[in-house]
């Protein structure tokens, strides 16, 4: 069976999914300001689309094993973000 190639390394697309990660998770105290302004249609697209942060977030962590060690150091402030703002994200996606 032929291998797929990929357009962009496994470290590459870790290197993308940390950003992305970091600026999601980044995004939630904003967001949680702005919430009692927001209508439902906003507040459910959000609800939704966090689907799509949590899906790298999960990939990211299948990858732990492959990071090098600049990558490891920035998954850990990940970690650290996510575990200071989850109570927040829990207060959002249960509204």
């Amino acid at each position: 069976m032929a291998q797929v190639a990929h357009s962009q390394s496994v470290p590459d697309q870790i290197d993308w999914a940390l950003d992305y990660a970091h600026d999601r998770w980044s995004d939630i105290p904003d967001i949680a300001e702005s919430w009692a302004e927001m209508d439902g249609v906003e507040r459910l697209e959000f609800i939704y689309e966090w689907a799509i942060p949590q899906m790298w977030f999960n990939r990211l962590q299948e990858w732990a094993p492959l990071m090098s060690p600049e990558q490891r150091a920035r998954y850990e402030e990940l970690l650290a973000l996510r575990e200071r703002l989850q109570p927040t994200l829990d207060r959002l996606l249960a509204a």
